[in-house]
């Protein structure tokens, strides 16, 4: 799904991590978005309180549904 079209719901933005788990965060929230691989097609979503995402998305995708 392309998360550039992810609706935000209340203020939230909605990622699916590798699980399949749906997280519900606020852009303020995430503390940073680092790609994992050298395809650039995996992200680590680190939020606040140090929890990290494996997100199956490319970086600019993320950044851009949380902007």
């Amino acid at each position: 799904m392309d998360m550039s079209k992810q609706p935000r719901q209340t203020g939230y933005v909605i990622l699916r991590d590798a699980a399949g788990r749906r997280h519900a965060l606020r852009p303020d929230d995430v503390q940073g978005v680092s790609e994992l691989d050298d395809l650039g097609d995996e992200c680590v979503v680190t939020v606040t309180g140090g929890r990290m995402l494996h997100i199956l998305r490319p970086l600019d995708d993320i950044l851009l549904s949380l902007s």
